[in-house]
């Protein structure tokens, strides 16, 4: 059986050029033409798998330039499946890679790609990242939690989103659920993330409610009108209290506690789970008639 990986990782574009010794601060030295080659780790990684034999799909970004399209051709050369790699209307990342003729080298690397976000699309910054940038007018969502794991950063889509439709009209309760961040989607080491968008005709979310052990769960509700509201249920299954949340305002519930609620029309929230247990489908079901 052929092995099927996917690597989400960093294409670059790598500039080298090779000298006699490496510059010392301050110093200039003289250097062979230099040369243009595909790299990148995420980039690398995809092919030494595929060149083994495994079926491989890369994650990533370039630009929509000359260096883009060098590192797409390589990858595709090597028999990568580049059709999940985002072209961006930025520049492509380049390295600049020194290396003296012992093999020593030097690699400055400037992320030049982007992000550009629409409605529901989400990105995943990974642990290590210093400079956030953010421009533009739309409302931006932030959520994290401590990391203990590098996972690199990456932009999903609400197409590229696992969709399921969920729940029933019988019940006001049928929904579409996007996951984005999650156990068999992009990797995080402590976190999970989605966002449910709540059927015409229905109003309620996670019914039947749930608890998790060893996560904790947020609700942020959005695309709700000025005069609408959620009433969101809290607490231990057996001891249930409310809270009357607008638009853009969200919710914590610990592990031991459900989280549903109601709207007076049909919404959209945003989940995100923190906590050891990263597993989506690791809850324990309350049933309906043991809520009080």
């Amino acid at each position: 059986m052929t092995p099927r990986i996917a690597v989400v990782g960093s294409i670059n574009a790598d500039l080298v050029v090779q000298m006699a010794k490496l510059p010392d601060r301050g110093e200039t030295v003289s250097s062979a033409e230099p040369s243009w080659f595909p790299g990148g780790k995420g980039a690398n990684q995809a092919v030494a798998a595929a060149r083994m034999g495994a079926s491989v799909a890369m994650f990533g970004a370039v630009g929509a330039d000359e260096p883009g399209q060098m590192c797409l051709a390589a990858l595709t050369q090597s028999g990568v499946n580049v059709d999940s790699v985002l072209k961006v209307s930025t520049p492509t990342s380049t390295a600049l890679v020194m290396v003296e003729h012992t093999g020593e080298n030097q690699i400055v690397v400037a992320d030049g790609a982007k992000y550009s976000l629409k409605a529901e699309d989400i990105i995943y910054i990974g642990r290590g990242t210093r400079e956030i940038e953010i421009s533009g007018t739309a409302d931006i969502y932030f959520t994290s939690r401590m990391c203990h794991a590098d996972h690199p950063t990456t932009l999903v889509t609400k197409e590229k989103s696992d969709a399921v439709v969920i729940g029933d009209k019988k019940f006001a309760s049928e929904r579409t659920l996007r996951k984005y961040i999650h156990d068999q989607g992009v990797a995080s080491s402590s976190m999970a993330m989605g966002i449910t968008t709540i059927h015409e005709g229905s109003v309620w979310n996670t019914m039947p409610c749930h608890v998790h052990e060893r996560r904790t769960e947020a609700y942020l509700y959005f695309d709700l009108d000025s005069n609408e509201k959620v009433i969101h249920l809290f607490g231990k299954p057996d001891q249930s209290r409310n809270f009357v949340l607008s638009n853009k305002e969200a919710v914590i519930s610990p592990a031991w506690s459900i989280h549903t609620g109601a709207g007076t029309t049909n919404y959209k929230f945003v989940w995100s789970t923190a906590g050891e247990n990263i597993t989506y489908s690791d809850f324990n079901l309350v049933e309906t008639k043991n809520l009080k």
